[in-house]
């Protein structure tokens, strides 16, 4: 039950924290797409800035022209040149926020081109005016006004920005959009969030109300158990004083066992004669102290050896040895007496020794052997 209310409870809040976090992530989203056309919104202002600026630029740089034309005052010329100069500088920003759309880049580029022929012909009014030539000033604005091409660049200034304008009315539609949006997301989260919050209470509550019916079922079984641990307590009490009386039993005889051990191991090592314990493959097991100092090996260097590598059995004429004596003893289970052989210590010298042999025995069969080496007179 308890693992189940956990899982629940585990559940509800693991549902609450991914509406948290939806909302969170739907925030981001609409902030971002909020900023994204906050930026659009910038972009499409700064571009009809731009517009009305080239515009009233042409507008103010043609006046001066015409101005100029009629007076000759210096001062008109030079208004006219710098309004000309903002004129360049407004296209270029244009043409720089118009990059990414090939259509009003275009526009901006033709609008551009009449701007300067308008640059042109102020040129050509200017130096007509300064060599005195009135019917070439009154030819050049005649075909001027015949072109048109000041009507058409007001025109197309004023289709560009009408749909700059209409672009701007459809970015604001989609701010407000997203706006709407992010505000129903924002609401009917925390709308959701509130109502798995009262699950949960009611949830928590429901369970705080088992854990109570449970905890009275089971005050009443301990009350039952603890008078059967009473019953149960005596009956180990008795058992546990018979198990004393056995470990104490069990434990003098293992005391007995290690003393006869200790004193077989004393008695074995006080013995000068070397003695060592086989396997039935003639493999050594254990060795006195005899044999360590005799031999001036270490009893690591002894164990797990072969025999023959230490004890050669049986020398022949020759100085050959053989252990088939040794074999045929042990199979048969007979003792070996005073056999002569030969041991190599760790400097290699051979020392001639006797060799005795008994076979180990458990029950019926042989486990192993215990040879004794005893120092003979040294062999010529």
């Amino acid at each position: 039950m308890n693992d189940r209310f956990l899982r629940r409870v585990l559940a509800f809040f693991l549902v609450i924290f991914g509406v948290l976090a939806v909302i969170a992530a739907g925030a981001l989203r609409y902030t971002s797409i909020s900023a994204s056309s906050a930026d659009w919104v910038n972009h499409i202002n700064a571009t009809v800035h731009e517009i009305d600026g080239f515009v009233a630029a042409v507008q103010e740089a043609d006046g001066e022209m015409r101005a100029f034309a009629l007076s000759g005052d210096p001062r008109e010329r030079a208004a006219s040149r710098e309004a000309f100069d903002r004129m360049t500088e407004h296209f270029e920003i244009g043409k720089a926020l118009t990059r990414d759309d090939p259509g009003n880049n275009a526009t901006m580029v033709a609008l551009e081109a009449i701007g300067r022929k308008r640059a042109d012909l102020a040129q050509e009014i200017w130096n007509a005016k300064d060599q005195n030539q009135p019917a070439r000033i009154q030819s050049l604005l005649a075909a001027d006004a015949a072109s048109g091409e000041l009507a058409t660049f007001k025109r197309d200034a004023a289709r560009l920005r009408e749909d700059q304008f209409g672009r701007l009315a459809t970015a604001e539609k989609i701010a407000y959009r997203n706006a709407q949006t992010l505000r129903m997301v924002v609401w009917g989260g925390l709308g959701a969030n509130f109502v798995l919050l009262f699950s949960v209470a009611w949830l928590i509550r429901d369970g705080l109300n088992a854990r109570r019916k449970l905890a009275e079922v089971l005050e009443a079984a301990n009350a039952r158990l603890e008078v059967q641990v009473k019953e149960r307590t005596a009956e180990l009490q008795a058992a546990n004083e018979s198990l004393t009386v056995q470990c104490l039993e069990a434990k003098w005889s293992n005391l007995s066992m290690e003393h006869q051990l200790r004193y077989a191991n004393v008695i074995v090592n006080a013995v000068s004669d070397m003695v060592l314990v086989l396997t039935k493959a003639f493999h050594i097991t254990r060795v006195n102290t005899a044999v360590i100092n005799t031999t001036g090996l270490a009893e690591t260097d002894l164990i797990n050896k072969p025999l023959d590598q230490f004890l050669q059995i049986g020398t022949s004429p020759g100085g050959t040895s053989s252990f088939e004596i040794f074999v045929r003893s042990l199979r048969d289970g007979r003792d070996m007496r005073r056999l002569a052989g030969i041991l190599v210590d760790k400097r290699q010298t051979r020392i001639p020794v006797w060799i005795n042999l008994q076979p180990l025995r458990d029950r019926d069969r042989i486990v192993g052997a215990v040879v004794t080496v005893v120092r003979a007179e040294t062999i010529q």
